[in-house]
C-alpha cells in the first residue's frame, strides 16, 4: 500500500470523527431552555416531545402530556409529529443536539427544550433566601 492510500484513509477517518463529534457535541443555536411549569407562549402552540429513554421518562414523566419517542425511534416515527412546532424534553446535551439537528433536517421547528436529569428539572431551581 502506498503513502497516498494511507493518507487518504487517514483523512477520511479524521473527517468522519470530526463530523461525528460535531453532531454530538457542538450546541445547536437558537433553542432556548424553557421551564415546563411556567406558562410560556411556546408551550401553548407546541407539542412536547420526550426524547429520553422509556425507562427515564417513566421514572420522571414530563408535565403536559408529552409524546414519548426516544431518539432511537425518532427516525422511524417522526412523521407522527407532523409539521407542528416542537419543544424537546431531554436528559442531556448530546440528546438535545442529536434530536434538534435531526428534526430541523426534516423541516420540523424546534422552539425550545427542557432538560430533566436524574436530579430533577434542570434550570428550575428557585433562588435561596
Amino acid at each position: 500500500m502506498n503513502l497516498w492510500a494511507w493518507g487518504t484513509g487517514l483523512a477520511l477517518a479524521a473527517g468522519l470523527l470530526i463530523y461525528w463529534s460535531y453532531q454530538r457535541h457542538v450546541p445547536v443555536g437558537g433553542i432556548p431552555q424553557l421551564d415546563l411549569r411556567a406558562a410560556a407562549p411556546e408551550l401553548d402552540e407546541a407539542v412536547l416531545l420526550d426524547l429520553r429513554d422509556y425507562r427515564d421518562s417513566a421514572r420522571m414523566p414530563a408535565d403536559g402530556g408529552a409524546i414519548q419517542l426516544p431518539l432511537a425511534y425518532l427516525g422511524r416515527h417522526y412523521g407522527e409529529i407532523g409539521r407542528r412546532r416542537v419543544v424537546l424534553v431531554v436528559s442531556d446535551r448530546v440528546l438535545l443536539n442529536l434530536g434538534a439537528r435531526f428534526l430541523r433536517r426534516k423541516g420540523i421547528a424546534v422552539v425550545g427544550y427542557s432538560m430533566i436529569t436524574p436530579g430533577g428539572l434542570e434550570g428550575s431551581c428557585e433562588p435561596c433566601v
